[in-house]
């Protein structure tokens, strides 16, 4: 599970990088800097965030929050958010494709 959040967050990484190329934009400030001064920087920014969180997550996977959610399960959801984020990118960009006659 882990190595697929990861590598959808790649996959995240580089649909925004097109989108961007196609003239969609960056909602996220901090994004946006890495993006348009170096997009290396904010895969690599990215990547980090990620893999870091999911290592926090990790280590506290036996704690329970509001009396009743083990933390373990947070994977999941994180897993699920990234999934639905990619699809929407992937729809997105593949749409502008075929608009584009590819």
């Amino acid at each position: 599970m882990i190595s697929l959040i990861l590598a959808l967050c790649v996959l995240d990484a580089y649909f925004t990088l097109k989108i961007i190329d196609f003239g969609g934009k960056e909602l996220n400030r901090l994004m946006f800097i890495f993006i348009y001064k170096k997009p290396i920087s904010a895969l690599v920014f990215k990547y980090l965030v990620t893999a870091v969180s999911i290592i926090f997550v990790l280590v506290h996977k036996n704690f329970v929050v509001f009396g009743k959610i083990k933390v373990s399960s947070l994977i999941y959801l994180i897993f699920s958010v990234y999934l639905v984020l990619v699809l929407y990118e992937a729809v997105i960009f593949f749409n502008h494709i075929r608009a584009l006659g590819f």
